[in-house]
Order: C-alpha cells, then structure tokens, then sequence
C-alpha cells in the first residue's frame, strides 16, 4: 500500500484543518507524553466550502494510544474537494501531535492498493465508519460517478474559491497555496475572530480609557475628605441626638442580676423562653422622602428607560458619591467621628409595670416566659446566640409553601441571607415548596452560582445555567460486557469466536462486538436485539460491516433496536460498532 504525507496536526480546543486530501483511507499516528493517552480526545470531521461558509460532515471519535488508527472517509460524489477538521474535546492541556498519511481506493473496475483482507485486518482499528450506503440513505447516489477525468461534476470557478475577475482567492482558508491563517492572540497577529470583531463594533468611537465602573464607584478608592453638608439629612439626624440620656433605676433585679425579667441594652444576657414575631406590618408606597413600595406609575416610569441608553457612565456620574457603591471610612468624612463620639442614642424606656409579665398586653420583652412578639426586631449587635444545653433551634410555622418569585418575595421563604429582590432576580434565600427545600441565587445565569468549598478551597461550582463543574473527575471503571437475548434463529456463529455483547465506556462510548449467524435467510430491516435505555442513541444510526467477506449494514435505531440491513446469514461481525450513548 502506498500511503501519501498529509502533514502534522497540532490538536487544540478549535479546528485545525489539513490541505485538501483525494484519499478516502487514512492512517493517524499519535505522538503524546502523556501516561494515560486514552484520556485525550479528538473528534475528526470533513469539511469543504459551501457558498462562502464553512460546512462539516462525518463525525468520527478517537483517543490518543499507542498503536495508530486507520480510518475510512467516503468522498461524496459532486464534492470537488475537501478537507479532514480535528478539534480537542478533553478537558486537558497535554500536548497531542497527530502524523496523518492518506490512501486512495480506486472506484471499481480498477486495481484496488488495498485487499478485502485487509480491510478485514484494519476493522478493529476503525472507531466508525461511514460508508456508500450511508452516503445513499442521504440521497447521494455513488454508483452513477461519471468517468470525466477533466471535470465529471461541472465545477465552476466560483466554487474552487476563485475570483471571477482573476485577480483575488476569495476563500479564507485557500490563500498562499492552501495555508491555514491562524487567529491573531495576544501573542501573535493573525485573523480576527467573529468574538473579537463583535467586541470591537460594540465600543464607540473615540471612547475613553477610564478605571472601571466598579473601581470608579468604590468609596475605598475616593480621596479627600467629604463635608458633612454633601450627605442628606445627615447633620438633621445628628442634632435630633440627645447629648446625654438618665436611664430610671429597674425594681425587678436591676441591672446585671440574674433574676432580671427585661432586655439588658448594655450588657450580654441569657434570654429564656420562646419569642415569637409576627408577621410585618404593611408598608407604604415611597416618596420624594421617604422610601417604600414602588408604584405603578414610577414602575411606568422606570420602564420608559431603554436599556444601555449610554455605552457607558459620564465622568461626572461615576465621581458623584451618590451613585457610588460599597463602603466608606468614617476617617473621609471631615469632623465625623467627633460629633458622633459627643452624641448619645435617643430613646425610651417604658415601664415593666405596663401590663406585667405575662400579660397580653405588656410592651416589653420577657426573658423567662413565652411570649408573642409582633413587628420587626433589629439585633444591631450582628449575632444571636443559642445556648440550651439539651435543644438549640430555630422553629418555623407551617404555613407559607411556595417556588421562588421575582418582584415579590415568596411566600415560602425563610432564610434571607442576602435581600436582592427586584422584578428580574430573586433574594439569596432559603426556602420550601411542596416536598421542595430550595435555594436561591439571583438569577439563571453564568454570573450567579453555588458553590462548595473544602477550607478555602473551591472543590465544587454549580453555575445558573446548570452547568455542574468539580476539580477533580471520579471515572467509573469499564462496564463488564453484556450479553443480549438474541432474536429466534440468530446464534453465536462458531466456538472460538466472541459472543454478541455490548458495554458502555467511561466517557459514554456505547461498544458493541461478537460474530454470528442465522439458521435461515435475515430480511432486510428484521431486530437482532434490543439495547436498554441508557445505551441507545437519539437518532438512528447507520453502521458498515463485514458479512461473510463481503460488505455488511446493521443499524441501531433511537428504540434500541439492533437490526439487520444488509449481508449474509453464513455469519455477520458485530465488531467496531461504537458511538455515543443519548438516551
């Protein structure tokens, strides 16, 4: 057999193509440092130009090894040239260098450089193959090629990729003798990629090279200090402060005892009993000064504003404190500290006597019994701590089942861990639905995402647009070989040859093998076996195969059913049939 050079394709994460190859058989060397080579992947296609874009066609699988591969692509009649596209479909970054030699066979009547015989050699070296009767089943029909070695399928000039007027090639990847550009990197120049060329037509002109929005924004970053006259009502709240404040003496236990029955503001304090708080009460629409529900019509208003009326924030905008995020020293803002250092906190204290412990009516909160509270209550000291020594838990009521919603809290949440409810995106929650204990990120999105860590490292991510992504990969082992229940008359063809079965790979690879036979004459169509669910394909798929040394069909249709198409009852191989598990 004489094998021609196609050259040497490095694999990366995006196609790599060969110069147009004629052959239809061709022989893969691979060249990886890498132990474990059948961890690499690559998936080779064909590809030719159709009307100014790229078109792929054929879909054949393969892992790095040892031992080379020989793979058979039919060249579809009609079909001027074409070229083979290799593309990574690992995770890994271990370089992979494939040597490609190509073969041609002949059409018939001529010479063959290669024997049935040794085709028959080569089978278990051919992950898939495609052959005429595939070909056929898609409406190209290769018995009718015609013997023109000048032009037999009407090329015109237009679709070789030249230029009518003579003086250009107007094919990308034809240019200087069948040369690949690359795409331009950081590192290199090259072409530019339709990624690349979407970011460029989105900046305007003459746009500025300012910091970025959120370092602009950040009071961290701000210098100077900031008069106090520049922040609303500060100075009003300020003086509406008490200088100094008399707190009347508690008769019950007093300040520190351990038989007070009242919430100590200065020191730490055991609290018994159960508190219960009710429900909210109900809050206003906002106002010019005063904040609240949103309105109808300022929802009106907000949604007049077209999204990205500016490609991006003025200067004056971004250096404004009041469009500014995250937190500022209290060191920024001039006298700050030292008026609040002079001011003591304003408020009341009502007497325990109004209503007693225990009374429905008391206005207080009682440390040693049960109790109903309603309203809001704040903990400005950040943290509440539980100390029973036999139970520490907080108990929900019943009531309140419900999904996650935008624009209105649910009503099955319990657990705000971060309020972010807008009409688009919802809190970072906890919650219940019927048989549902649900979480919550903002949104459905790449920019949102859970997250596990192991110390302070992140072992687990699950992303908003579902995608599951761990740091370290569990393979399973290789499922053992399955037998199949054989369809009556169909049996193992002689001792000493495999069994029909089938198994799944790690990555997925449904493997079938075996020879066998029929005791009478198969029709066309007729099920050998059925594959369960787990092991089927989404759509039928079409396989070649050798019969009784002549060429053979099986099918594997989205039922499962493994059915006979074409061969002989004398005996039929089962080997090299591979392909991907759907459903």
């Amino acid at each position: 057999m004489e094998w021609q050079s196609v050259g040497f394709i490095t694999t990366t994460k995006d196609y790599a193509f060969t110069p147009i190859v004629t052959g239809t058989l061709f022989k893969l060397k691979h060249t990886s440092a890498i132990t474990t080579k059948s961890d690499l992947k690559i998936v080779i296609r064909q590809a030719f130009e159709d009307n100014g874009q790229l078109a792929l066609f054929d879909y054949k699988l393969i892992n790095c090894k040892v031992e080379q591969d020989i793979l058979l692509f039919s060249l579809p009649k009609g079909l001027p040239s074409r070229r083979l596209a290799i593309k990574r479909v690992d995770s890994l970054s271990d370089s992979w260098i494939i040597e490609i030699e190509s073969l041609t066979i002949v059409e018939d009547g001529a010479d063959m450089p290669i024997t049935l015989s040794d085709l028959v050699e080569l089978q278990q070296q051919i992950n898939s193959i495609q052959d005429a009767l595939t070909l056929k089943a898609l409406g190209i029909d290769l018995d009718n090629h015609v013997s023109d070695h000048y032009n037999p399928h009407n090329v015109t000039a237009l679709q070789v990729g030249a230029d009518i007027a003579g003086s250009a090639v107007t094919r990308v990847f034809e240019h200087e003798g069948t040369v690949n550009h690359p795409v331009a990197s950081r590192d290199s120049k090259g072409m530019i990629s339709a990624a690349d060329k979407f970011k460029l037509d989105g900046i305007e002109n003459n746009a500025s090279a300012n910091a970025s929005d959120a370092y602009l924004v950040n009071r961290s970053n701000h210098t100077g200090l900031q008069p106090i006259s520049t922040i609303t009502s500060l100075q009003n709240a300020l003086d509406s402060k008490q200088d100094n404040i008399n707190v009347l003496p508690i008769n019950k236990g007093g300040t520190g005892s351990s038989t007070q029955n009242f919430v100590d503001l200065t020191n730490n304090q055991t609290i018994g009993g159960i508190k219960t708080f009710n429900s909210p009460p109900a809050i206003a629409a906002a106002t010019t000064t005063a904040a609240g529900y949103m309105a109808a019509a300022d929802k009106t208003k907000l949604d007049a504003i077209s999204p990205g009326a500016t490609a991006n924030s003025t200067d004056a905008y971004l250096l404004n404190r009041a469009n500014h995020t995250g937190i500022q020293s209290i060191a920024t803002i001039f006298d700050l500290q030292n008026i609040l250092d002079a001011k003591e906190p304003s408020f009341t204290v009502l007497p325990i006597a109004k209503g007693g412990t225990g009374s429905s009516t008391q206005n207080f909160v009682d440390l040693s019994n049960n109790q109903t509270i309603s309203a809001i209550k704040s903990f400005s000291g950040g943290e509440i701590g539980f100390t029973n020594l036999t139970r520490n838990h907080l108990l929900f009521n019943s009531a309140g089942i419900a999904l996650p919603s935008f624009a209105t809290r649910s009503v099955g949440t319990k657990w705000v861990l971060y309020p972010n409810l807008t009409a688009t995106a919802t809190d970072y929650a906890i919650g219940i639905a019927a048989g549902t204990f649900w979480h919550t990120i903002p949104q459905p999105n790449t920019n949102n995402k859970f997250s596990w860590f192991a110390g302070t490292n992140e072992i687990a991510t699950l992303r908003g647009d579902g995608l599951f992504v761990t740091s370290k990969l569990i393979v399973n082992s290789v499922d053992a070989w399955i037998i199949p229940t054989l369809a009556t008359g169909w049996t193992l063809f002689n001792s000493g040859y495999p069994t029909a079965s089938y198994r799944k790979l790690p990555d997925g690879t449904v493997e079938l093998k075996g020879t066998i036979k029929k005791s009478s004459t198969p029709t066309g169509g007729e099920t050998i076996f059925t594959l369960p669910v787990g092991y089927r394909p989404m759509e039928l798929r079409i396989f070649s195969t050798v019969s009784n040394n002549v060429l053979g069909r099986i099918d594997i249709a989205a039922t499962g059913a493994v059915s006979f198409q074409l061969g002989s009852s004398a005996w039929l191989s089962l080997e090299g049939i591979r392909y991907i598990a759907e459903q």
